[in-house]
């Protein structure tokens, strides 16, 4: 018992000594700006309503910061149009940060070929002109949300009720990648519900400096799914000991700090904008290393011992 005592308040006392500890400082800082248009699910996508959620965020993106901040970021599907289909109202939106900084905004994104359409869930990052100088496609779909789980087999079935069913949805990215923007830290881009995996949280081109999270929790009404998200979200930034920007359509956004700490945020179900610089990263941590690794040796090792223990308090009869 005393044993026990010791270890959980040598515990407490590392983290309330880590958690006093001041955060390192970048040596050009570097402001964030989130954008939360706050349009509910059952507006969001109405033609007499879509002008002023777009003009919304905009005029967000637009107004005056000291500084002005080097990113501005949008959330998940925050414009009703596609990717590549509607360059001047992309250019617009890369004219309302310029020229100091861009815009990183969730988008559709279309690919056509022989084999049919296929749909994406991206996140963009705009040069000054509106062109795409970086895109992200999600690649962890929501199951029967995004996508429709063994479309293939359903197809085969020959109903034309599941047949149609099928052609509607996203096709997943290519996986975890690390976006490079000149005057940025590299980041790593989560779209929606990516943020609740801890795996996959690093890009096959190395570590990032920081990572940014574009989601709609809208679905969620003002209930708890948008906390528990957000919840979610912090736990990533613990683990990986860097700092998270989240920008949420309806809340609730915020900077998160690689303590899991909330520096700057919007409630939820309030349109506007907020201004938060850019927390430095912590070293990689233990688990951004080993990810579930000592989880599972962990594990194998319980088995393992209750299976000995088992064989060894088990007596059978002697054969005849």
């Amino acid at each position: 018992l005393a044993l026990g005592a010791a270890l959980v308040g040598a515990g407490w006392g590392f983290g309330a000594w880590r958690m006093a500890a001041p955060l390192p400082e970048r040596a050009e800082p570097v402001v964030v700006r989130l954008v939360q248009p706050n349009a509910p699910q059952h507006l969001k996508w109405r033609p007499e309503l879509q002008q002023a959620f777009y003009d919304r965020q905009v005029a967000a993106t637009r107004a005056p910061g000291a500084p002005r901040p080097d990113v501005t970021i949008w959330s998940e599907t925050a414009v009703p149009f596609v990717l590549g289909y509607a360059d001047g109202l992309l250019a617009e939106i890369a004219a309302a940060a310029a020229p100091e900084g861009v815009v990183a905004l969730g988008i559709r994104r279309l690919e056509t070929g022989p084999g049919g359409d296929a749909w994406f869930n991206s996140l963009a990052v705009l040069a000054p002109d509106g062109t795409p100088s970086a895109v992200y496609d999600k690649y962890r779909l929501v199951p029967f949300g995004e996508y429709i789980p063994l479309a293939g087999a359903i197809a085969r079935l020959g109903l034309p009720q599941l047949d149609t069913l099928t052609l509607s949805g996203f096709t997943p990215g290519a996986g975890p990648r690390l976006m490079t923007i000149p005057g940025l830290p590299p980041f790593l881009p989560l779209v929606c519900y990516e943020a609740i995996f801890p795996q996959g949280m690093r890009a096959p081109e190395g570590r990032a400096e920081w990572i940014v999270q574009v989601t709609n929790d809208a679905w969620f009404g003002e209930l708890s799914g948008p906390y528990q998200h957000l919840a979610q979200a912090r736990a990533r930034a613990i683990e990986q000991g860097l700092p998270l920007a989240r920008a949420a359509n309806t809340g609730v956004s915020a900077m998160i700090d690689p303590f899991g700490r909330i520096a700057a945020s919007l409630p939820l179900g309030v349109a506007g904008h907020v201004d938060a610089v850019l927390p430095a990263p912590l070293p990689e941590t233990i688990y951004a290393w080993s990810g579930d690794l000592p989880l599972i040796l962990g594990v194998m090792g319980i088995f393992v011992l209750t299976v000995s223990n088992f064989r060894g308090s088990v007596s059978f009869p002697p054969r005849r």
